[in-house]
């Protein structure tokens, strides 16, 4: 059965926004990229939120669907949510070694 056009897009759109979150959060450098008046920072704890150094990986928790991203280097992963399929992600760092990079090795499973 081939996929139904509008569900191709709909894909597709969430494709799109996962990727214009993770580039917002990693080029910011902050996991809570708002405006203060959309999100008000206790300043005593907001160092733990930076991204500074850049991460290797950074593991998101969101509801929506699992993606993997690679964005400057850096591993993106939602697991997407468990009470829904039972999903979750075995992530290793190295996965394959070349000359010119590390790549690592993300494998998507589901609780049968």
């Amino acid at each position: 059965i081939e996929p139904r056009e509008d569900e191709d897009e709909m894909t597709s759109g969430h494709r799109q926004l996962s990727r214009h979150a993770i580039k917002t959060v990693l080029d910011q450098g902050h996991l809570s990229p708002l405006p203060l008046l959309a999100s008000p920072i206790y300043w005593q704890h907001d160092h733990a939120l930076r991204l500074y150094p850049f991460p290797d990986a950074l593991i998101v928790g969101d509801r929506v669907e699992q993606y993997y991203e690679n964005y400057e280097e850096c591993d993106t992963i939602n697991p997407g949510p468990f009470s829904n399929g039972f999903n979750f992600v075995a992530y290793s760092p190295i996965g394959e070694i070349s000359e010119e990079r590390i790549n690592s090795d993300v494998e998507f499973s589901q609780v049968p």
